[in-house]
């Protein structure tokens, strides 16, 4: 990464390892703790920006690491660490990236921690900006939902997307 900045493989494999290192830690880890240990914290960081750059350099066939940083956001984005370097990928890679895993982020819509929501809403408002076709199905299925915080998070949405596609939102 040093001598080629933009080797996809370098990065990828650089996410990689950092990835299985916070595997290795969480498997070392005592199951008591809720917070990861700033050694855990520091190679979540470091596997998240790596995805992101293998990512934006790649720019094709790159679900199985969005999956990988997924995981890692999804479990550890309330650490408010790995909270800011998902927030700072998100304009490194295409909004397209996040296409084929909207289903998954969706999913997480209603998740208690708040930097994971505020995350979440973030990514979904700027996908809504470029392709408000994507998330219009999923967030109107999500609105109907019986869990009143996920409801209100998919209409928060909804709303905000009604400012630049109102036609679209409302059919």
């Amino acid at each position: 990464t040093h001598y080629d900045p933009r080797w996809y493989k370098a990065w990828h494999t650089y996410a990689l390892a950092n990835f299985e290192v916070v595997g290795f830690l969480e498997s070392q880890v005592e199951k008591s703790s809720d917070y990861p240990s700033q050694s855990l914290v520091t190679h979540i960081v470091e596997a998240v920006g790596g995805f992101f750059r293998s990512i934006a350099i790649r720019n094709e066939n790159t679900l199985q690491d969005t999956l990988r940083l997924l995981t890692l956001w999804f479990k550890y984005g309330g650490h408010d660490d790995v909270s800011n370097a998902m927030s700072s990928g998100f304009g490194d890679v295409e909004v397209d990236t996040w296409l084929e895993v909207i289903p998954q982020i969706i999913a997480r819509i209603q998740t208690p921690s708040a930097n994971i929501r505020r995350n979440i809403s973030s990514l979904l408002n700027d996908v809504g900006r470029h392709h408000p076709q994507a998330l219009v199905y999923p967030l109107t299925v999500a609105s109907k939902s019986s869990s009143e915080t996920r409801r209100n998070a998919a209409l928060a949405i909804m709303n905000h997307m009604k400012e630049h596609s109102r036609n679209i939102v409302e059919q």
